[in-house]
């Protein structure tokens, strides 16, 4: 896992290696162990990398890469399946000087071109060179697990691994995008490619950009889930028989490093099932295996159950605790780390510390299963719909109703007549949809596919959540998290052959019979404890905080409101802003959504002052390249086609 950086001048300037690297550099959280930087001096284009040694530690795996005076390559990620594909280009009279995954992925382009990509198992932003060509691809795994933004103007395209590099980035526009900031403001989702800077965009997930010598762009995909639906097991034993074995296959890649790893886990389902999966995968011989919890307070904490599952898998577990109160220097490291003025989570970004504090660089994280098989209780909404669908399925509805009840995260605490709500809302929303001739329909997706026949309005919402929807920004979110401390996140339950195999299932595969996630329940049966596996509400790495009007942190966001960059904002009124806050602090509001959007003006302040400060250290701050002009010409290595 590692940083990557680039720049191409349209307007005949050669890049500087001194800019190059001072715009690297800015993504060494990445890569601490090594950076470098290549130029084609031809073609006025760079590329950066910083790296975080996985496969090869020696410097036989360092980037950028060349092959053949030709292609160059700025990898980051992880190809899981790189040693079969090792074993086909050497059949095809490639030589390797390396163990690296880096190595592969530039001959397997160079064998087979973009098609090379389908062939990939894992994650991934990289970006590709061909001199011949002199064409510039930067491709997105199929579910951006990975992730890579992009800039242009009239003289240069650029690109990063994150937004931050941006601010060493010489004659950078680094505006705000003030439509997609104002929809936050108001609680409104944005398109996933924008970023908060105007001129900043997000390459998709399963696409890659193509870049011309002459600045021109476009976006082309390449993968696409609904075309590669595999024939689904006919009865749900063999269904649950065929998870088990993608799951086992797929943690048993993800285990392959050079170096220690972890698994974060929350007490759920979901990081528990790899724990065990993984103790599986490994056999009782093998060292014990590391957890890490984030102890939170009151009835929301899991770590007793997180002790049971570890106690069971034969693994280390370590606890880690955050403050009551979320202190001032947290809260700028947090909106440093995930670069939006949305509310950050402290748990994950504690977690991935504490691993790295351990020498854990390598961490199994259980993200995606939520999404691909109805883990929130927003999926009871279509999944309500399905059941009014046509003749109504009275069993299905009843079902729903009750689970609609039982997901509530205090369900412990019910009493018979309470917790009632949301199955009302389903019941009443879905009632209305089914008879009313004045309801309007709701739509689950915004996406132009063209679902198979069993997608019904729960399998095409999931399929939204994945590609396009809530999915894209957890993975964002603990990528920046996970790489804020060196630290490379592996998803087992996003192995493409897992989530196209789910997608072939109908959706009473994995919300029916009063569970969410049914398939994975029965898949861990034996293993998992029940107090876990048949737990149905839903904790995760929700923060219980009183920092809500803390003292501390409305200072922060006054002191934040009252500078020059907020008196110079052109998004809200200066004096307003500072109104709410003394109405916050002096207890005569207590309104949530003013806290909400408090903060997030002061965390926009925050971000906006800090690539300030960056920007004007590009013109102060003097160091040194790590190759002088002469010697970043196109280097050549000594690997050959035959």
């Amino acid at each position: 896992m590692c940083g990557i950086t680039g720049i191409w001048r349209f307007d005949g300037q050669p890049v500087d290696p001194v800019s190059l690297t001072k715009f690297n550099d800015a993504l060494e959280h990445r890569g601490p162990d090594s950076g470098d930087i290549f130029i084609d001096g031809k073609h006025n284009l760079g590329l950066g990398h910083r790296r975080l040694s996985i496969h090869d530690l020696s410097q036989n795996g360092a980037q950028p890469m060349t092959l053949q005076d030709r292609y160059a390559i700025s990898f980051n990620g992880e190809i899981y399946n790189y040693r079969e594909l090792r074993t086909e280009l050497q059949q095809a009279g490639f030589h390797f000087f390396s163990d690296s995954d880096t190595e592969v992925a530039l001959y397997a382009y160079a064998h087979w071109g973009v098609e090379c990509f389908t062939r990939f198992n894992g994650m991934w932003a990289m970006a590709l060179w061909d001199s011949f060509e002199g064409k510039l691809r930067i491709c997105i795994d199929r579910f951006a697990i990975k992730s890579c933004v992009y800039y242009k103007d009239d003289n240069q395209f650029a690109f990063a691994s994150e937004l931050k590099a941006f601010a060493l980035l010489p004659g950078a526009d680094l505006r705000h995008n003030t439509d997609l900031i104002k929809r936050q403001f108001l609680g409104q989702s944005g398109e996933l490619r924008k970023t908060i800077l105007s001129k900043v965009q997000r390459i998709p997930a399963g696409h890659y950009l193509e870049v011309e010598s002459t600045g021109e762009i476009s976006m082309k995909r390449w993968w696409n889930t609904l075309l590669h639906l595999p024939q689904p097991p006919s009865t749900f034993e063999e269904q649950v028989a065929k998870l088990q074995e993608l799951m086992e296959d797929s943690v048993r890649l993800r285990l392959s490093t050079d170096t220690k790893y972890g698994i974060p886990i929350s007490g759920g389902m979901d990081s528990s099932s790899i724990m065990l999966t993984a103790r599986d995968v490994l056999g009782d011989d093998k060292e014990p295996l590391s957890g890490f919890v984030i102890g939170k307070q009151g009835w929301l904490d899991e770590t007793h159950l997180a002790r049971e599952v570890c106690q069971k898998a034969g693994a280390e577990l370590t606890e880690v605790h955050s403050n009551l109160y979320q202190d001032v220097d947290m809260l700028e490291s947090l909106t440093s780390c995930y670069e939006d003025i949305e509310a950050a989570s402290e748990g994950p970004y504690l977690l991935y510390k504490s691993m790295r504090q351990q020498s854990r660089v390598v961490s199994l994280d259980g993200h995606g299963m939520d999404e691909l098989m109805a883990g929130y209780g927003y999926h009871f909404t279509p999944a309500m719909h399905d059941a009014f669908a046509g003749m109504p399925n009275l069993a299905k509805i009843f079902d729903l109703t009750m689970l609609g009840r039982s997901i509530s995260l205090n369900i412990d605490s019910l009493k018979p007549w309470e917790g009632w709500g949301h199955s009302k809302r389903l019941f009443a929303d879905a009632f209305k949809g089914r008879f009313s001739a004045k309801y309007q329909p709701q739509s689950y997706t915004n996406d132009q596919e063209h679902y198979p026949e069993h997608f019904d309005h729960l399998n095409t919402m999931l399929y939204h959540d994945v590609h396009y929807g809530f999915l894209q920004n957890i993975l964002r979110s603990f990528d920046y998290a996970s790489m804020a401390h060196g630290v490379e996140a592996r998803t087992p339950f996003l192995d493409w052959r897992l989530v196209t195999f789910l997608f072939s299932l109908p959706s009473e595969s994995k919300l029916k019979h009063g569970f969410t996630k049914r398939l994975l329940r029965h898949a861990m049966a034996g293993k998992l404890p029940d107090s876990v596996r048949l737990k149905k509400s839903k904790i995760g790495f929700i923060d219980m905080k009183s920092y809500f009007y803390n003292p501390n942190t409305l200072a922060w966001a006054r002191d934040k409101l009252d500078s020059i960059e907020s008196r110079n904002s052109n998004i809200w009124d200066h004096k307003e802003a500072l109104s709410i806050v003394d109405q916050l602090a002096s207890g005569k509001s207590s309104n949530p959504a003013h806290f909400s959007i408090v903060m997030k003006m002061a965390r926009l302040v925050h971000l906006t002052e800090s690539y300030s400060a960056q920007q004007r250290s590009v013109h102060s701050n003097n160091i040194t390249a790590t190759k002088s002009a002469e010697e970043v010409g196109f280097k050549r290595k000594a690997a050959l086609i035959a």
